[in-house]
């Protein structure tokens, strides 16, 4: 496998990842959060890439809600 394909592969591979995440975040509502994490909340990302950081960031408020109705 030459370098440039290898290059285009991960190119490939973080534009599906970034899709997924930005999917993720739209369907964030808040008044669901059980439904959100239970379709969005497995995921673990490495990095600081700002979609990694609102992902982060919503399923730490959602789970947040999650405890505050028990």
């Amino acid at each position: 496998m030459s370098q440039r394909s290898r290059h285009n592969d991960k190119r490939a591979h973080l534009a599906h990842i970034d899709a997924l995440l930005q999917e993720a975040i739209s369907q964030w509502q808040p008044e669901q959060p059980r439904r959100w994490l239970a379709k969005y909340g497995g995921w673990a990302f490495e990095g600081n890439n700002p979609l990694v950081l609102e992902y982060r960031a919503i399923r730490r408020q959602a789970m947040q809600l999650l405890k505050r109705r028990r």
